[in-house]
Order: C-alpha cells, then structure tokens, then sequence
C-alpha cells in the first residue's frame, strides 16, 4: 500500500444493479419512474473479560484472605442505512411497445490500513493496553448508468 495515501482502491467489474421491463399494450403512452435506492452498513463487536485476584495476610496469629472474581460479556452491533446508490429517470413507453432498462455500476474494492491502541482500566491504578492493527476492506458501487431500449410488441392491441 502507499505510504502516502492510507487509501486504497482497486477497480472491479462493471455489474448490473437493476434490470426494469415495461410492457405498454395499451393505445396511449404509459409514463413510469424508476428508481433505485440502496444502502446499508452493519458492524458487530464482541468482547469478554474474566478477572481472578487472590491475596491475603497474616499477622498476630490473624489470617485474612481475599478473593475476587469478575466477569463482563459486552456485546455490541449497530445497523446505519446509508445512502450508497441514488438513481431515478422517467421514462414513457410509446403504446404496444416494451423498454428494458438496466442500470449498471463499476465496483471498486477499497482497503484501508488502521491501527491504534486499546485501552482498559480496571479499578483505580490498573490500566492495560492492547495494540490493534489491520486491514478493512469494503466494496462500493460508482458510476451508475442506465441502457435504455425499446421495441415494438409482437401482439398489438387494435386502436
């Protein structure tokens, strides 16, 4: 990876998101929006942590022991819609015809490189720290275009 940009992206195939067919076997033109909207964005995390501590004294004939035990089970997944694709067109389908319309998007592939330190404290003077490093990759939707075409039904309503 660059050093420079922390930001990767790697080109991938053209696909077709959509494909939308009218069929207008009526004697007047039909209008029709078409839209697409897609998006979402889902991260779970998951952590659990155990705790034993034992100790004691003595003094005096006196023994004191102590023993604690601690345990944590956290959980945590969060659900954000966002917006990834937006597209809309009006079209109107001339009568006894059908239009197909297909609306693609190049993919691309980005990887980011992260890294960071986790940090945990446990009572009042016990703090430990974790280094995280990795990859995230995610791939993403650009470009979108649409191919529109039409063509006259075989079976024609009489107008």
């Amino acid at each position: 990876m660059d050093s420079e940009d922390p930001v990767q992206k790697t080109a991938g195939n053209i696909e077709v998101l959509k494909h939308f067919i009218f069929v207008n076997k009526n004697c007047k033109s039909a209008k029709h929006v078409v839209k697409l909207d897609q998006g979402s964005d889902e991260s779970s995390s998951s952590q659990k942590g155990r705790t034993h501590a034992f100790g004691g004294s003595a003094s005096g004939g006196t023994l004191n022991v102590k023993y604690d035990y601690s345990r944590s089970n956290t959980i945590t997944t969060s659900n954000v819609d966002k917006m990834l694709h937006s597209w809309s067109m009006e079209i109107e389908v001339p009568p006894n015809h059908s239009c197909s319309i297909k609306v693609t998007s190049k993919t691309f592939t980005s990887t980011v490189q992260y890294s960071g330190t986790l940090t945990r404290q446990y009572g009042i003077s016990d703090v430990r720290k974790t280094s995280v490093t990795g990859i995230y990759e995610i791939q993403e939707a650009a470009d979108l275009e649409s191919v529109y075409n039409c063509k006259a039904e075989k079976e024609k309503v009489n107008c």
